[in-house]
């Protein structure tokens, strides 16, 4: 069955002052598939998602979600329109459990005053408990982290850190989950295990991802489609197969040690 369109980017540009550093870029991310955007350091990959995310100013062009206009939405209003994202680095609070990490990603969605949200009064206690069953409900289970609910986050290995960031990630039920090098400084079983997870998470719910990152066998394992950027423009876009073989992207990308 053909995909529709979820997010469309077309004809964007970024600059910085004199330096174009996204150059009419277009892309189209399909519903409910995994689209992963790679090209070397510097390439214009983090530009891409940080105009996106509503971070830089689109100088041209325009980005649609799906019926909105995300370049007329501020940054805060794109994440409750459906939009969720991770980052490279982890931002975790140590002396926090597991479960009160991911609750985290709850807090900036919560209709309750901001009183009523600190003593867990009223909307406010209601909301954190139904927080905490969609958690254990849809989340856990989903990334095998269960076994660490209750425990704290300071000891934990790397790999199921980065798990607990994209289960805060996904406890809102984003319809759009943006994953900034999601296998950066894992291991290679690490690696494997979060591509099976991001495979699961788009496979068994409504949740389409966009991703970038270095690791070619984790990226061209797990993707529907892959659009290659190299000094900021689209040199190739296709499925896995047809970027392996792309003469340009070998040279420019996947040629390099």
């Amino acid at each position: 069955m053909q995909q529709s369109t979820f997010l469309r980017v077309s004809g964007v540009s970024v600059r910085f002052g004199g330096i174009n550093a996204l150059t009419d870029v277009s892309l189209d991310v399909p519903q409910n598939r995994v689209t992963s955007v790679i090209g070397p350091n510097g390439a214009g990959k983090t530009t891409l998602f940080n105009a996106i995310s509503g971070f830089y100013p689109v100088a041209e062009g325009s980005i649609r979600f799906q019926e909105h206009d995300l370049l007329a939405q501020p940054a805060s209003r794109r994440a409750h329109l459906g939009i969720s994202r991770t980052f490279q680095n982890l931002a975790l609070f140590p002396g926090m459990s597991v479960l009160e990490n991911i609750k985290l990603g709850v807090h900036p969605h919560l209709r309750a005053g901001l009183l009523a949200g600190m003593v867990y009064l009223g909307k406010a206690r209601r909301e954190e408990i139904e927080a905490t069953a969609r958690i254990d409900e849809s989340v856990l289970d989903l990334l095998d982290i269960r076994p660490y609910r209750d425990k704290p986050v300071s000891g934990l290995p790397y790999g199921v850190l980065k798990r607990i960031e994209l289960a805060r990630a996904l406890v809102m039920s984003p319809r759009l989950l943006m994953l900034d090098e999601p296998f950066a400084g894992m291991n290679h079983t690490e690696k494997g295990q979060m591509a099976a997870h991001i495979r699961r998470i788009i496979d068994t719910t409504d949740v389409t991802a966009l991703l970038i990152d270095h690791h070619m066998e984790s990226i061209m394992a797990m993707s529907d489609q892959v659009t290659v950027l190299n000094f900021g423009k689209v040199i190739a876009s296709g499925t896995p197969d047809e970027i392996k073989r792309d003469k340009a992207v070998i040279d420019a990308y996947l040629g390099q040690d």
